[in-house]
C-alpha cells in the first residue's frame, strides 16, 4: 500500500457551554471547513478554508441582560506538521480572516505538540498527551493554552476512532461569544473521528 500523499476532508465542530443547573445553554460555536493536506514523508502541509459562527443562548441573554456579539469568521489557514518520531508530532498554523465580523481582527496563530503511543502495552488503547497554544490579534495576542490527556481507540495508525480524556484550559474563552472573558477550567470529553 502506498502512503497517502493528498487528502481533502470535511471538518465539522459544535462547541457549546451549558450551565450545570437546569442545563440552559449559554452559547455555541458552529464551525466547518475543508482542509486540503499534502504529505511527503514525515511532513504534512495544510491549506484550510473554514467558517465559524457564534450564537448566544436565549436563557443566558435573559438572565444576564447580554446582547449577542456579531462574531463570525471566514478564514484561510496554512499549517505545517512534522512527525518527529512515530509517536511525537509538532505542528504550527497561521490564519487570516478574509471575511470577519465587527469585533474580529484578521490574524491568528496556533502551535502545539502531541504524543500518542501504547504506553500501557500492546493490548491497551493508545495514550494521547497534547499541549496547544493559540492566539488572535483581536485579543492583543494573549495566549490561550490547553493540555489534553486520555485514551485513543482506533484501528491501526489511522486518525479514525474515538478519544476519551480530560482537558485543562486557561486564557480567553474559546467560545467566541465570550472571547473577551477569561476562562480557566478542567473538563472531560469524548472526541469522535470518522
Amino acid at each position: 500500500m502506498k502512503p497517502l500523499l493528498l487528502a481533502l476532508a470535511l471538518t465539522q465542530e459544535a462547541t457549546e457551554r451549558w450551565k450545570p443547573v437546569w442545563f440552559p445553554m449559554d452559547g455555541a460555536d458552529y464551525r466547518f471547513g475543508f482542509p486540503f493536506v499534502y504529505r511527503k514523508g514525515s511532513v504534512a502541509l495544510k491549506l484550510h478554508p473554514w467558517h465559524v459562527t457564534s450564537h448566544l443562548g436565549d436563557e443566558y441573554a435573559e438572565r444576564e441582560g447580554a446582547r449577542r456579539i456579531e462574531y463570525s469568521r471566514n478564514e484561510l489557514a496554512v499549517g505545517i506538521s512534522w512527525d518527529a518520531t512515530g509517536s511525537l508530532r509538532v505542528y504550527a498554523e497561521a490564519g487570516w480572516g478574509f471575511i470577519i465580523g465587527d469585533p474580529n481582527d484578521p490574524w491568528r496563530w496556533m502551535a502545539g505538540v502531541e504524543y500518542v503511543d501504547r504506553l500501557l502495552g500492546p493490548d491497551i488503547p493508545e495514550i494521547f498527551l497534547a499541549a496547544n497554544a493559540t492566539s488572535y490579534k483581536e485579543i492583543d495576542w494573549e495566549v490561550m493554552f490547553n493540555v489534553q490527556a486520555g485514551l485513543w481507540v482506533r484501528p491501526g495508525a489511522t486518525p479514525r476512532g474515538f478519544r476519551a480524556g480530560i482537558e485543562y484550559f486557561r486564557g480567553h474563552s474559546p467560545l467566541t461569544q465570550f472571547y473577551r472573558k477569561h476562562d480557566h477550567y478542567w473538563s472531560a470529553g469524548v472526541w469522535v473521528h470518522f
